[in-house]
Order: C-alpha cells, then sequence, then structure tokens
C-alpha cells in the first residue's frame, strides 16, 4: 500500500508496511507501523543534527537503521526534508 508522506516534496509516495500480529483469539490482524516508523525517523534526524548525540547514542541509531529497509527508507526521506528546511530561513517571505 502506498501513502502520500506528509513532510515530503510534493508527489513523493512511501510504501507502507504492515505486520501480521497473533493475538490469543487466533485470529490475525494487520498493523500499520509507517506512521510510527516515519516519526522514529525524524527523531534521529532531529537527534544527529543537534550534534549531541552520546556515542552509545549512534549505536542505537545504527540498530534502529538496520531493523528494516523501511526504517533506512524512512530516515532518507527525513533527513532530505530537514536538508530542504535548512534554505526556508532565507526565503524572502520571512526575511
Amino acid at each position: 500500500m502506498e501513502r502520500k508522506c506528509p513532510f515530503s516534496p510534493v508527489g513523493t509516495r512511501i510504501q507502507t508496511e504492515h505486520v501480521p500480529l497473533h493475538v490469543n483469539t487466533g485470529k490475525v490482524i494487520s498493523i500499520d507501523y509507517s506512521e510510527t516508523i516515519t516519526s522514529e525517523a525524524i527523531e534521529w534526524v532531529i537527534k544527529l543534527d543537534s550534534q549531541r548525540l552520546p556515542p552509545e547514542g549512534f549505536a542505537h541509531f545504527q540498530e534502529w537503521l538496520n531493523l528494516s529497509s523501511a526504517h533506512m527508507d524512512a530516515f532518507k526521506k527525513a533527513a532530505t526534508a530537514w536538508g530542504e528546511l535548512d534554505g526556508l530561513a532565507d526565503a524572502p517571505m520571512l526575511t
């Protein structure tokens, strides 16, 4: 399933990830973790950009990043969007 990414350039779409969850009822339900992964990716970009992440924090980031390709994709999109925001401070409408 594809959805529009709220913080990416217009038209950018992300692949959402559904993970089956087994519960005691014997039924399988599907939970969409893409919003959680996106939120976590944004948090990591902010933490890394602040340059106040302790060495063990970077190890946690590497672990998170290696959990799945969805984490890497979300981080790349968040980092790109974050970088594009740097130019907004100089936008004519804000000066």
